[in-house]
Formats: structure tokens, sequence, C-alpha cells
């Protein structure tokens, strides 16, 4: 009925503006509001728990796969070094979700170096390295998978953080 034509008309909006906005239906790139200022206030409860039980936070930086191509995400990251505005490709959906997580890491790592509250490990270049030195599939499904690691994977990425741990 009526409530069935207000969400499909809702959708079709939503749609549209991120079209208009993102040259992209998929609505989540088109955020009514900026996602980063819920997850830092919900990191700083985070921090004031920990501070509070005497535990020491540590970050590690959040892999992210791009069709299995580790120059690209080299390429990628330095662009954005290069460039605070960097926004990359406009109907890239997979690389703006990738540009939205590292924007947010380095907020974490600037906020990491200027507080001292916790500790950033930046673990992303040297996999990367490794993945391309290596010329192994570290990602599932033969460098398919966004996220998730192989064995392999995996046991460079403990290795990383074992050895900027100090462990």
């Amino acid at each position: 009925g009526l409530f069935q034509w207000k969400i499909m008309s809702y959708t079709y909006l939503i749609e549209k503006l991120s079209v208009m906005v993102h040259s992209h239906p998929a609505p989540f790139l088109f955020y009514p509001y900026e996602p980063e200022k819920p997850f830092l206030k919900a990191f700083d409860k985070l921090i004031g728990f920990c501070e509070k039980r005497n535990i020491k936070l540590v970050y590690v930086s959040e892999l992210q796969n791009y069709k299995g191509d580790a120059r690209y995400m080299l390429d990628l990251m330095n662009a954005m070094e290069n460039n605070d505005a960097f926004t990359g490709n406009r109907t890239d959906l997979p690389q703006k979700q990738i540009i939205k997580l590292f924007q947010l890491q380095h907020i974490l790592e600037k906020q990491s170096k200027k507080s001292g509250d916790f500790d950033f490990i930046d673990i992303r270049k040297k996999f990367y390295q490794t993945m391309l030195r290596k010329k192994q599939h570290l990602f599932n499904n033969e460098n398919a998978d966004p996220v998730h690691l192989t064995p392999a994977g995996n046991k460079i990425l403990a290795d990383l953080i074992s050895k900027k741990l100090k462990l």
C-alpha cells in the first residue's frame, strides 16, 4: 500500500541522489552523515575503558584487497599520502570503500601520534610489498576475497604484527 510506495520512493530517491553525487547507485556511498564521527566517538569510549583498567590499546590497520593487485594498493596508498583530498575514481565502488577505510585509519594514526593514548600499527605497506615479492595469493579465493586471508597471509600478518610489538 502507501507504506510500500513511500519506502520504494525513498529507495529510488537515494539511488538517484547517489548517482548524482557519486556516479554510482549504491546508496551507502551517499552518506547523510559522516560515518567517521560515530566511529571516533565509540573509539574514544574504548580508549577510556582501556585506560580505566590499565590496558594498553593497540590498533592494527586493516588490510584490504583490490582484485589481488598489491601494486595497485601501494599506488593507492601513495596517492592518498600525497593528496589529502584524493577521492579516486568516482565510479569504482570497491576503491571508494577502500579509500573511506584508509581515510579513517589515517585519522586514527594521527590521533595516536598526537595523544599517545594507543599504539597504531600500520602493516599495510609491508604486507603488500611482501605480497608482491612472494608473488603468492595471500587473500582467499585466489586473491578475489576483499578482506579474508589465506593461512600464508595470516602467517605473514602475524609475523608483521609480532615484529611491531617486539614479541
